[in-house]
């Protein structure tokens, strides 16, 4: 499945979703899946990784850390769950500029989304029983991160993301 096919999917999913946040769209987005059966579930983990790649780095990491308050290495998984549940207009400025995240957050945001980064895969296990049919289903490998910084050094935060720092610093 390609990047558009995929995007088509998740907004149709955001239509879907009776509520706006990642869960919801992510259960929309495993019902599309299940609907158009287990090559589209395989296709569709194929592009989520690919958008995933497309995210890791530091600068959205950082992003992601001062959202939720800290970030590990899964809660940095889970967040790009979340940008991906988002649409792909807000998950393309932000992986060009992780600042303009402002305009779609507020101080109770939990920008978390476990659930879509393993929509796919809920769908294929849903579709034919097995959570593991030995496969390779198209897993991009993750890009290095390049150098990183101090994400609790607050200076550091108003330097690289001044209207999230507005947000969760001030």
């Amino acid at each position: 499945m390609d990047i558009d096919t995929y995007w088509t999917l998740v907004e149709q999913a955001r239509e879907r979703a009776t509520e706006t946040d990642a869960e919801a769209v992510a259960a929309a987005l495993t019902e599309i899946l299940v609907e158009r059966g287990a090559p589209a579930a395989r296709g569709a983990h194929s592009a989520y990784s690919a958008l995933a790649a497309q995210a890791y780095g530091w600068p959205l990491w950082g992003a992601a850390y001062t959202i939720n308050g800290g970030c590990s290495d899964d809660g940095f998984e889970y967040f790009i769950g979340w940008l991906v549940a988002q649409g792909r207009e807000v998950f393309e400025r932000a992986v060009a500029d992780p600042d303009s995240l402002a305009d779609v957050v507020d101080e109770d945001t939990e920008a978390e989304g476990e659930d879509v980064m393993a929509a796919a895969w809920v769908a294929s296990t849903t579709l034919t029983g097995d959570d593991d049919d030995g496969t390779d289903h198209g897993t991009t490998p993750l890009p290095p991160l390049g150098e990183g910084w101090d994400f609790d050094d607050d200076d550091l935060v108003r330097e690289h993301y001044p209207r999230l720092a507005a947000i969760f610093l001030d």
